[in-house]
Parts: C-alpha cells; structure tokens; sequence
C-alpha cells in the first residue's frame, strides 16, 4: 500500500514589525472621524488634570492679591487624541467653535499644543497649577503645523529649535494621544502648554488635590472642580474695540430663540468671576457629544465653503477617467502614448475621501519644503563652481573662453584647488590639461 502525501498547508507570512506603514495608505490607527469618542476604557486608566489658565489678555491679575484663576480639574481617558482633548478644553470653558472661527478671522492666531517634560511647578500656596519651568520636546497644532496646512508657522519649518539647545518636532495631534504625552501614567514631570490663541495661556498638569475614586468603564470626561469662568476668545482692547457690540453668552445646551428653555439656578453662570461652578452642566448626560456635534456641524460648513472657492489657474482637475473603462485595467492607459479617444495622458485623479486627502496634502506638503530646500543647496553649488571657473581664469589655467565654457559644463574645474602635495596634485592636474587640449583639437566642442 502506498499512502497518499497529504497536501502542505499553506501559512501566510507575518508582516514584519520593522515594515515601515504606507503614508498614502488608508488603514492606519487614525480614525476617519477625529471627533468621535474612542472606545471605553478602565476609570483606571483615566488621567486626573488640572487645567489652568496663567495668562488671558484682559485679565493681568490672575494671582495678585491671593486671587485663584479659574481652572478645571476632569477625570480623561487616556485613548483621547490631542484633537479631542482640545475641544474638551473648550467645552469646559464654554467656548463655541463658531466664536473661535471668528477670532481666528482678526489673526488671533490658531491653537496649539506644546509637550514638556522635567517640568517644576510653581509654589501651590501662591501660583497653584502652574508650571515654572520645563522643556518643551513636541509640538501639535493643525492650524499652525507647517506641514498640515497653509498658513502655518513658515519660520519653523527647517530649524526646530526653540533657542535653547533642545531640539523639538512637530506631531499630529490627530495621532497624539494623552497616552503619548503620560506614557508612563499620572507622571507630575510631564505636562501641556495649552496656547488657545496668540495672547490666552492654559496649563494641563497632574491634579495634585484629593479626589473621588471611580469604579467602571467608559469614555466620557468626568469633571471634579471647576471654578471661575474666562472667556478664552477674549482679545486685547486693541482687536476688540468697545464700538463693536459683544454678544451676550448664553448656555448652548438648551436650543435658542422662541422656544428656549429657562436656564435652572445651577447652570447660570456666578456673578463673581472666581466663584465655585456646578459640574452638572458638563457631567450631563450627553452634553459633551452634543457639543462635538456642534464643533463638527461648523467644521463641515467651513469645507463647503473652501470646495465652493473656485480654484486657481495652477489647480489640477480631478480625472474622471475611470480605469475599469480600459480593456486591460491599468493597462492601456498608462501605456498608451498615442493621441486617442482621451487626447492626453489622465491625470491622476484627487483623493475621494477625507482622510486620504489630508494624508496626501500634509505629505505633500513635507515633500515640497524638502525640495525647496534642495534647491537652494543646488543653486549655492552652481554658484561656488562659478567662482571656481573665474579663479582659473585668472590663474591663468585656461587661456580661452572655449576652456572655461568646456569647464564650466562637464565640472572639471572642481576640486582643483583642494589639496596642495607634490605628485598627487600633478597628476591630477596633467589629466585635466590633456583632457581640455583633446577636447580643443576636435572641430566641435560638446557644452
């Protein structure tokens, strides 16, 4: 009897952990919707923070006479992204992503997220939640990043060095989680430097003051304390002039107009500013969805806009050539050079959706500073080979202009003058002379 040999197995290979990812690739750990709340997590692994304001443009005695700036102190999850945790800010602050919008239009400046470690904290008895020095390693901003989109900060975008030594990078703060900044968990030596805008300053360190534990799961903010409220949106009197009339603030969780609810005693705002606030409001049921909501409804309104822009003579067009329309997918048309049905060569069609589109354009973006950079070395370069030529002209090496035009376009005048040593140099330089006196002989010289 002769057995049958079973039949291999085929196994898959495991992908390598070195393998670097595709950054045009759709399947990366990014969500497509940077607003929506992650999965649920251990109270455990949340993150106790104080979130406190240290500089406001109307508001220079923060801490003169005694006086406690408001502050926040929340329970967070640590799956939450820099990008959430910003509106996370705002909500607790009660500032509308449509004022921001507003402030942004007088050149306030866009938020932005510095990291720092070894940080010291100022004396708790007279400037509590605030950071007296630390040393910034990483930056995030989607407004101000010059990689992520126009406008941003163009000084920064070769030399990443805040004056001290200590080198920083740019990260994206869709990517950046809590767990990023507190790898090692309530870590009080590592902190946030919350900029708002150009001129309001809030720090995010590790709440130090005694609070309620917490047993479960989820993936909502919880806030402890909150005390005193500042309008983050506030500008100097020089952007804001009196003339302007200031609407009144009113509570966003109950609709507007006609039908408006009465606001209940503990979701008024204190009339002292450094009063006690009642939690329930941002501890109500959905409240924070309900303002992503809001933040997100006016994002979309602000891309209908851009696409309704008509674009610039330099823009490309989407293709709306389709390549299963070709009898060879991806085939004909990519090796088609004759004039046909098409006329042209298809341009490559734009991505379709968002968040392939914001993966492109930041590389893009990335690539094309790393070019201009490129260029201006090249252009140096040209320019040090001229010299050169003109040094041997004087020096009387070539004796025509047929001589320097040979030299100045195959390059052999480089490195004539780097070393000065007896017969390495000789050489080198009876080479160059039979090579420009063949070159001479011949009818036509080759430029």
């Amino acid at each position: 009897m002769f057995a049958t040999p079973r039949t291999p197995r085929s196994y898959t290979l495991p992908a390598p952990s070195d393998s670097p990812t595709n950054p045009f690739g759709l399947s990366r750990p990014r969500k497509a919707d940077p607003l929506k709340l992650p999965s649920p997590i251990s109270y455990s692994r949340y993150l106790a923070l104080r979130i406190q304001i240290v500089g406001h443009p109307c508001r220079d005695d923060l801490y003169q006479g005694g006086k406690t700036p408001p502050y926040r102190i929340v329970h967070v999850p640590v799956n939450y992204s820099l990008k959430l945790f910003q509106k996370l800010i705002m909500f607790l602050f009660q500032c509308e992503q449509a004022d921001v919008a507003k402030m942004q239009e007088r050149n306030a400046g866009g938020h932005l997220f510095e990291i720092a470690e070894h940080v010291a904290m100022c004396d708790g008895s007279m400037r509590a939640g605030q950071i007296k020095t630390s040393r910034v390693i990483a930056k995030l901003s989607s407004e101000r990043d010059p990689y992520f989109r126009p406008g941003g900060l163009e000084e920064d975008t070769g030399v990443e060095d805040d004056g001290s030594g200590v080198p920083w990078s740019w990260e994206n703060e869709d990517e950046f989680t809590l767990r990023n900044v507190w790898p090692r968990g309530a870590d009080p030596r590592r902190a946030l430097i919350y900029h708002h805008n150009n001129y309001t300053i809030l720090h995010v360190t590790i709440n130090t003051i005694p609070v309620q534990a917490r047993k479960g799961l989820g993936n909502r903010p919880f806030t402890f304390l909150a005390r005193g409220h500042i309008d983050l949106n506030e500008l100097p009197a020089l952007f804001s002039p009196s003339r302007i009339p200031v609407p009144k603030r009113k509570s966003a969780i109950f609709p507007s107009g006609k039908d408006a609810l009465p606001v209940p005693p503990w979701m008024a705002r204190p009339k002292d500013p450094e009063a006690s606030i009642s939690v329930l409001r941002w501890n109500a049921v959905a409240s924070f969805e309900a303002f992503l909501d809001r933040c997100r409804a006016v994002g979309e309104e602000a891309s209908a806009l851009d696409e309704a822009e008509p674009q610039g003579w330099n823009a490309m067009p989407s293709s709306e050539i389709s390549f299963a329309d070709a009898p060879t997918p991806g085939l004909s048309l990519l090796s088609s050079s004759s004039p046909n049905a098409y006329g042209s060569t298809p341009a490559t069609p734009d991505p379709v959706r968002p968040l392939h589109k914001l993966i492109v354009d930041r590389t893009s973006r990335r690539l094309s500073a790393l070019t201009q950079h490129g260029l201006c070395s090249l252009e140096s370069d040209d320019d040090d080979d001229d010299e050169v030529a003109e040094d041997a002209l004087k020096s009387s090496l070539f004796t025509s202009k047929k001589h320097l035009q040979y030299t100045r376009g195959h390059g052999k005048v480089r490195g004539i003058d780097v070393d000065e040593d007896g017969r390495e140099w000789e050489t080198d330089l009876a080479k160059e002379r039979k090579l420009v006196q063949r070159v001479l002989n011949d009818n036509e010289v080759p430029i």
